[in-house]
């Protein structure tokens, strides 16, 4: 009987996650597209924002155990609000997009300690447009 180190533990838990269905760039650009920007293009520090946000997306599915519960945190709680807020985004649409895009899984499927998400549900909702994913049977 062999002793598998973490980082075979962890090889095996990714292995058995579904892939993404897109890539983060796709994301970065779907955000940039609904952000509140000038006629000239989003400014940097709007380019900016949509890549802090989008760097938490990456971190749910490829950062270390620590990266992925801050990045939880920080997309099921009430920072994601406040850094959506300086470019007119939604925190619902943002986190429908990371769980359409498989990026932001059930917890049942992570092994990570949920974290409950604020309990302000006067914020509109808005929808993603994405398909559900359904795994194959």
């Amino acid at each position: 009987m062999s002793a598998t180190t973490p980082l075979e533990v962890r090889r095996r838990q990714r292995a058995k996650l579904p892939p993404p269905l897109v890539t983060i760039r796709a994301i970065e650009k779907l955000l940039l597209r609904h952000i509140s920007a000038p006629p000239s293009g989003p400014l940097p520090e709007q380019r900016l924002i949509v890549a802090v946000i989008c760097q938490a997306i990456a971190d749910l599915r490829c950062g270390t155990t620590g990266e992925q519960r801050q990045a939880r945190r920080f997309l099921l709680g009430d920072d994601l609000g406040a850094w959506a807020a300086w470019v007119d985004l939604q925190p619902s649409f943002i986190r429908e997009v990371a769980a359409k895009t498989l990026y932001l899984l059930p917890v049942a499927e992570e092994a990570v300690t949920p974290c409950e998400p604020s309990g302000d549900h006067s914020e509109r909702r808005h929808d993603a447009g994405l398909q559900p994913y359904h795994a194959p049977a």
